[in-house]
Parts: structure tokens; sequence; C-alpha cells
């Protein structure tokens, strides 16, 4: 569980007190904060992302990794952009070569992200930047988000007591998208769909069969998987058969992880953060 999960559902998780600390955080939230050489635009009605981001907290341990593979030239794909703080590092490191694709399925986030990519254009240069609005699936076609209205990032295509809010989305596969978009393979491959990975990875079977070295980043929920109706598993069989190997994220380095081991302790609101990778 990173920090922004546990401020809002350990801490926070009495209503009348986060009630009080959204108030907070939401009072004492600047426009933007700094990630490298970037201005991140935040949004001023999210406490989680944006707080997270605002007092330095958000996914310290995944950004750091992430950032640290990408070079200048290649292809970065970003699965659940949300206002755009990994698109932005992939912006800083590729140094104005490459291209980065970024999807995101909310009306609320994308604009945000939009704004994040023009704001920081400056870092572009020559860098080709795509950003979609949509949620990745195994098939096209449209489909029902709903939306967490005190969390910006807890986004779903599957219904929960959280979620409050509802719209409709365009659902596409990746392998569709890379192709319209010219995008051959893929570098750097960053996914969080809060339980949709299993049907991103099944879209994705054309690009990763192409991608010969490829790096994923994503984080492994094992009871949004269920609640999304697939099977944790599955996913680690899936990327197994494409030659990943995979590791965990733990205090800045990166551990060997076993797929049941995993599965075991990502019970309830636990998050683990993965990263495989596939070097044919």
């Amino acid at each position: 569980m990173n920090a922004s999960e546990f401020l809002y559902t350990v801490v926070c998780r009495p209503a009348p007190i986060r009630w009080v600390v959204n108030r907070l955080i939401l009072a004492f939230l600047p426009s933007s904060v700094r990630i490298g050489r970037a201005d991140v635009l935040l949004n001023p009605h999210d406490p989680v992302v944006s707080g997270a981001l605002a007092m330095g907290v958000y996914e310290k341990e995944e950004i750091s990794p992430f950032s640290r593979t990408i070079q200048p030239g290649m292809t970065v794909v970003d699965v659940g952009a949300n206002l755009g703080a990994y698109s932005i590092v992939a912006m800083d490191r590729l140094h104005g070569q490459g291209q980065l694709l970024a999807i995101e399925p909310s009306r609320e986030n994308f604009a945000l992200l939009e704004k994040n990519l023009k704001h920081n254009q400056a870092l572009l240069q020559k860098t080709k930047v795509h950003a979609v609005r949509g949620a990745l699936s195994n098939k096209a076609g449209l489909a029902v988000l709903h939306k967490n209205p005190a969390n910006k990032g807890d986004n779903r295509l599957y219904p929960d007591a959280l979620l409050a809010e509802t719209e409709k989305v365009k659902i596409m596969t990746l392998d569709n998208l890379c192709r319209q978009k010219g995008i051959r393979s893929i570098d750097v491959l960053k996914i969080d769909v809060q339980g949709l990975e299993a049907e991103v990875l099944m879209g994705s079977r054309k690009i990763l069969q192409a991608s010969r070295r490829c790096h994923l980043f994503f984080e492994f929920w094992a009871e949004g998987i269920i609640k999304a109706k697939s099977n944790p598993y599955e996913i680690f069989v899936m990327l197994k058969n494409f030659s990943f190997s995979f590791f965990e994220a733990r205090q800045g380095l990166l551990v060997p992880c076993k797929p049941l081991e995993l599965i075991k302790r990502s019970v309830g609101r636990r998050y683990i953060n993965i990263y495989g990778v596939r070097n044919d």
C-alpha cells in the first residue's frame, strides 16, 4: 500500500476524520509541484493523488526505478496516466527524443493530463507525444467508468461501494492503439488500472511479442483483479509466456519475487509494485 492509499484507507477510514483531513489537504494544496525539470499541475479537487504529490510522498519507490530505466530515444507507454506524473517524468528523461503514449479514461483527469503536457512542452523538443482519452481492455467498444469522487486515482471499469460517480468511456486494445499511432515496439510500459491488468495485457499480445526489450511497471492488487473477474495468477502466466522475469520494488531495491507468494500477501487494499523485464 502506497502512502496516499495508507492515508486515505487507514488513517482516514472513519468518515468524519476523512472529511476533515481531505478539507485540510485541499485548503493547503499548491497549484503545482516540481518533479525534476517539470512543473506538475495539481487537481484542486483531489486530496489523494494531488495531495500525495504535494507532500512529496507520491509513489516515490515506484517512480525512481521507472525514471532510471528511461533513456533518450525510447518508446514509453503510460496506461492509466491520471494527471500525468509518470508521463512528465518520462518526458524529462527522454530529453527530446523517442516517443510517449499516455492513456487515461477519466474526463477530468485527461483534461489535466493534456494541460500538464502542454504546460511542460519545453521538455518535449522532438519527443513525439500521443495523449489518448480511453480505457484499455481486451476488446473495443464502450464501457461505464465508475469513479471515486474523493480519490481521482481510484476509477474502475467495475462497480464498488466507494465509486459513487459514473461516465461512459471508450475502450480499446493497446495492440490497435499502437498500430494507429505507428508504434512498433515498447521499451517501457507502465500500467495502473485498478485490477484490469489482465484485460489490458490480453489486448497487448501483439505489441508485447514485438517488444523484445521491454521494461514493465505495474501495480499488483489481487483483490481488485478478482473483483474485475480475472485470475491474479494468470497475469504472471501470461507474462511468463512472453519471457518476462519479475521483481518487487522494496526500499529502492528490486527483489526477485514469486507470483503465489505475492498473491497471498496482497490481501485487502494492499498493493505490490512489480517490475518485469523481458530481454530475449
